[in-house]
């Protein structure tokens, strides 16, 4: 499974313009698509400053589920009330805390049977998060493969916990 971590990207710009830059969670030495695919537009000003904006409608391939920010998810959810917050942590760390109103569906023990229980509309919005976003990542890729059409990644609740602070 490896070991989550996160990665820093420097760019500069080169000449003024617009372009997509799309980034894709995929094991090298596999032939399978990527489980994951993050798309930001970029636009460049004359002056060379840089507007980075990651692209929140971008539906990598069927079965599949989208990532986004633990701040953008934050701000949907002051918004609107209708999505279930998924957390797929183990028991003892739900219980150490988590962020209000989740739902405890621990990745490790999560059926299809149990899914389609919980969750009967394969259309609802669900956000997907862990203490790092490794689990939550493969939580979220069940759920597509299961037919969910609308699995939010949103990533761990360490990210959680530095934004409230």
């Amino acid at each position: 499974m490896g070991s989550p971590s996160r990665f820093k990207y420097t760019t500069r710009s080169l000449k003024e313009g617009q372009t997509s830059l799309q980034l894709e969670y995929k094991r090298p030495w596999e032939n399978n698509p990527a489980i994951e695919k993050q798309v930001y537009e970029i636009e460049v000003q004359k002056n060379g400053k840089m507007t980075i904006s990651q692209k929140t409608d971008f539906t990598s391939q069927e079965n599949s589920f989208t990532s986004i920010s633990m701040a953008e998810v934050l701000s949907r959810m002051e918004k609107s009330s209708d999505y279930i917050l998924l957390d797929v942590r183990r028991l003892d760390e739900y219980e150490e805390g988590h962020i209000p109103n989740a739902t405890l569906f621990t990745n490790e023990k999560m059926t299809e049977e149990e899914a389609n229980s919980l969750i009967p509309n394969k259309k609802q919005t669900i956000f997907v998060y862990c203490r790092t976003g490794r689990r939550s990542k493969q939580a979220s890729q069940k759920l597509a493969t299961w037919g969910y059409e609308n699995v939010y990644d949103i990533g761990g609740i360490i990210d959680y916990n530095e934004l409230q602070h």
